[in-house]
């Protein structure tokens, strides 16, 4: 996922440039005490090297389809 990711900034938005991505499990991080396996957070922190801003954006799927 994260080279496909890289790939797809490379090639359509090349004035991105990815710091770091993550993954994690819905409630991983929030202490829950039975996380989702069924559930995927991906968190990518970028820069956007024109304007010199530094954001993340958090995006979370899961296999039931419900909202996480």
């Amino acid at each position: 996922i994260s080279s496909k990711i890289d790939e797809q900034v490379l090639k359509y938005m090349p004035f991105i440039e990815i710091e770091e991505i993550e993954f994690a499990y819905s409630g991983a991080d929030s202490g829950a005490d039975d996380p989702d396996p069924n559930s995927l957070i991906i968190i990518i922190q970028y820069n956007i090297i024109p304007l010199g801003v530094q954001d993340a954006l958090s995006v979370a799927a899961s296999l039931e389809g419900g909202p996480l």
